[in-house]
């Protein structure tokens, strides 16, 4: 806000706008949007651009140029900084005099990208400011020649003017209830049963890796950028995978249209982005939650897949051993009280919590769902996307959710102490609370609540049910054959009996892309707080102890009884399951 009065102040002083626009432009600007681009859009300027341009460069420090007064594009300069390297760090470069290269930037003070330019030129670098309409037309002058070279990547003539295009296109995007429409929304749900027609070697990529991870049961999709190439990754049943390497000529348009689809700003390539946009495969509806970073060498593109389609699990669908389902299936017939299902991202905490939700009788009870985002929408049941851009966070939209008179609330993460103390309160005033927390165990739930700031005595009084979960692989069934365990692994269990028990692994085959598995199962822990063990939190004793007690007390099981079990059920294998326990 003070580099914006600054701008605000410099463009005053000039006379090209009034102190009355500067304080309508700051309550009109949208959150993240730059004071100029504010001006722009509201149309409170219409003189010469190069005198914001140049108040701009004032405010920032640097020297502003004008192409035909101060220096002349040379495409000689092209063999120092090409094409990729102009669009991945956005500059342009001027002149070179002394060892020293003088670069056009829209961001001068983008240290990184400087120190990029200086290792892969090996000059001093200068810096100076230009406006985008001057660095539109200096990259078309420099690179049209070059672009054209790159594969067809795209289908006009010159990127710089499609991305120029798409932004522009993205500022017209209309607001609906205060959320952007998406190109997704403008230009339908990308149908990946459809083989694009003349499209662009990039795009025609891009689709191919989407089908191909749907098709693959992947959760997430990893473009990772490297000097030379880019590298493609999926992960498949919770470890990532190779799948192919592309060239950088292709990975930068490719991410482009990733951007342009899940309505990201093309331009920024220096902070963190979030998008989205839907595909179908097979007629399934798959929702990609898209992320970029920006590192060293690029953007780093994570697609996140989540399969509408495919439906809500039953209890006994997620793979628990019937001993587990049980107990889970006792707390939710409570009608009040705080149940958790705690572990690691993608463990399958939201999963095993729509299943519970299953298991509410929905046509008689109000349940109500605070989620970042709704991931399964289900019929009868009020479901509520958090928008913490806007104010409505989980603990925001919980207090009025109290107010809707709610048999079962749904709060999708603890992730505060204001969110936790409400979801507790609510519990202990006749609500039946449903909510994840991220905890490696289901006693150290207790610690992290109470470290959190919850009262003792509140947390005793309200929590019912902490489940720890753990996804582990499944031996493939059209693979599986005999084998004898490595002694390391069979020592994991030095107490247990493990001579009766016929271990299966999976060989590897076509059908799990030679793993050895295929699909996944849950295993929970789980700690059901009885008036002892309340009584015990309530006291602020250590989870050691309530362990101990809980253990003894049938009240506490831990993850390597379910574990060993599907051991001996032949579901998986002695490595998975140390694998993923780790150290536990």
């Amino acid at each position: 806000m003070i580099k914006q009065k600054q701008i605000g102040q410099i463009l005053t002083k000039k006379g090209l706008i009034t102190e009355k626009d500067v304080e309508f432009i700051l309550s009109e600007k949208y959150e993240g949007e730059l004071f100029l681009e504010a001006l722009d859009r509201l149309n409170l300027y219409s003189g010469d651009k190069n005198l914001l341009w140049e108040a701009q460069a004032t405010q920032l420090g640097v020297p502003f140029y004008r192409e035909g007064k101060d220096f002349t594009w040379d495409k000689k300069l092209i063999s120092e900084v090409d094409a990729e390297m102009a669009m991945a760090h956005k500059i342009l470069p001027l002149w070179i005099k002394n060892n020293f290269l003088c670069i056009a930037m829209d961001r001068p003070q983008d240290i990184p990208a400087i120190e990029a330019i200086r290792m892969a030129t090996g000059y001093h670098i200068r810096t100076t400011f230009v406006g985008p309409d001057q660095f539109a037309e200096g990259f078309k002058i420099l690179y049209d020649l070059n672009i054209a070279k790159l594969d067809d990547v795209a289908s006009e003539d010159n990127l710089s003017d499609k991305i120029a295009e798409a932004s522009a296109e993205q500022r017209k995007t209309a607001q609906q209830d205060g959320e952007p429409v998406t190109f997704a929304d403008q230009q339908g749900v990308l149908n990946l049963d459809e083989e694009p027609e003349n499209s662009s070697k990039p795009v025609r990529l891009l689709h191919n890796i989407l089908l191909r991870s749907v098709l693959s049961d992947s959760s997430d999709i990893h473009i990772e950028p490297g000097l030379k190439i880019a590298g493609i990754r999926f992960r498949i049943d919770g470890l990532l995978q190779e799948i192919t390497q592309i060239d950088r000529n292709i990975y930068l348009p490719m991410i482009t249209t990733i951007k342009v689809q899940a309505a990201m700003d093309i331009s920024e390539r220096r902070l963190p982005q979030d998008g989205r946009f839907s595909v179908i495969s097979g007629g399934q509806s798959v929702d990609l939650r898209v992320s970029s970073l920006p590192t060293v060498h690029g953007e780093k593109i994570v697609i996140r897949l989540l399969r509408r389609g495919t439906g809500i699990l039953r209890l006994d669908r997620l793979g628990l051993d019937s001993q587990t389902s049980e107990a889970m299936r006792q707390a939710v017939l409570s009608n009040n009280g705080m149940v958790l299902i705690t572990g690691p991202t993608g463990s399958g905490k939201s999963t095993t919590l729509y299943a519970l939700l299953r298991e509410v009788d929905l046509a008689r009870l109000n349940v109500i769902t605070i989620e970042d985002p709704v991931e399964y929408e289900m019929s009868q049941v009020t479901q509520v996307n958090v928008r913490s851009d806007i104010g409505l966070t989980f603990a925001a939209i919980l207090r009025t959710v109290l107010r809707q008179d709610p048999d079962v609330v749904m709060v999708g993460e603890i992730r505060d102490l204001e969110t936790a103390e409400m979801a507790t309160r609510a519990a202990l005033t006749g609500h039946l609370v449903f909510s994840t927390l991220h905890t490696n165990s289901a006693p150290a739930t207790i610690d992290r609540l109470l470290e959190m700031g919850i009262p003792s005595y509140l947390l005793g009084s309200s929590l019912q049910f902490v489940g720890a979960q753990r996804l582990v692989r499944r031996v493939c069934p059209h693979c599986r054959e005999p084998y004898t365990p490595a002694s390391n692994h069979l020592a994991m269990f030095p107490e247990k009996d493990l001579a009766d028990i016929s271990f299966v692994h999976g060989r590897g085959c076509d059908e799990c892309g030679n793993t050895g598995y295929k699909g996944r199962l849950a295993l929970l822990e789980y700690l059901i707080v009885d008036r002892q063990i309340a009584r015990m939190i309530s006291q602020n004793m250590l989870s050691d102890k309530i362990r101990e007690q809980a253990e003894q007390a049938g009240k506490f099981v831990p993850i390597t009884v379910p574990g060993l079990k599907a051991v001996k059920q032949g579901e998986t294998t002695f490595e998975e399951l140390r694998r993923v326990m780790g150290e536990e």
